[in-house]
């Protein structure tokens, strides 16, 4: 039994959030050859487990870049980070008139009505309530509670990324990358999604890890794979980090990648 571990967003699903049929037919062929198929994402469950359904990976999910695990809709591993830095951000992007946010387990929690709350409100409408992204304003940064499983700030510019990072101080103990192109995260140093894809290999037993991604968060999973590929519209450093490169998935590239994987198995 080997294990497929896909990113979401840019690899499974493009810019347009399409669900394309030859990926979930793919995808059925991967598990009716007996083989497990999982999302990794740096999306909280709620927001992630609408395409994992779709897709027909919604067993097993990574979560917030690695630091959450769900098996069967449950939270079953996470490594949270502490309130200090939280707090701290909070004081920065106040300051300055931005936004961050948390993911708590199923929960955003965020300083202002910002940019991803009111995607996740869009999202909720064209979804449905059974996938709404239970949602909480806290403005002030005292009252921010956890567990915390990712930070999270939004930007314009790489340099107002670096200034913010100063401004937060010592960050020993945390990975920092983008998620999005206006969205930076932190975790835990302790979490990845190549961790969590080793854990859950472990945990089902699969023989081999195979993954698949296009952002900084997947490259922890792409260099520790046994394969590994990434999308061709990936950022340059991560292009080098996997053994393969394919096409985005608007033009087959996680069905050729499956094919690819089932005829070498």
């Amino acid at each position: 039994m080997k294990l497929l571990v896909s990113d979401l967003d840019g690899t499974l699903l493009g810019p347009d959030k399409t669900v394309y049929p030859d990926v979930v037919a793919a995808i059925k062929r991967w598990q009716d050859a007996g083989n497990v198929f999982a999302i990794a994402t740096g999306r909280l469950y709620t927001s992630g487990v609408y395409y994992a359904e779709r897709f027909l990976a919604d067993e097993y999910f990574i979560g917030c870049s690695g630091a959450t695990i769900y098996h069967n809709k449950q939270l079953i591993e996470d490594t949270p980070i502490g309130l200090d830095l939280v707090r701290r951000l909070w004081e920065v992007m106040n300051e300055r008139g931005g936004y961050a946010q948390i993911y708590s387990d199923r929960w955003i929690v965020a300083n202002s009505h910002g940019r991803v709350v009111k995607f996740y409100e869009a999202f909720e409408k064209t979804a449905g309530p059974k996938y709404r992204v239970p949602t909480v304003i806290v403005p002030e940064a005292k009252d921010v509670r956890g567990p915390v499983h990712k930070l999270s700030f939004t930007f314009e510019t790489d340099q107002e990324v670096t200034e913010i990072l100063s401004q937060l101080g010592d960050l020993t103990g945390y990975n920092l990358f983008r998620s999005l192109p206006y969205l930076f995260d932190i975790i835990s140093d302790k979490a990845d999604k190549g961790l969590a894809a080793k854990k859950l290999q472990t945990m089902i037993g699969a023989d081999r890890l195979y993954t698949v991604g296009d952002n900084e968060n997947d490259i922890a999973m792409l260099e520790l794979a046994d394969y590994s590929a990434v999308v061709d519209t990936a950022p340059k450093h991560v292009l080098a980090s996997a053994d393969t490169i394919i096409p985005p998935p608007d033009q087959g590239g996680i069905s050729q990648l499956i094919g690819r994987l089932l005829s070498r198995d």
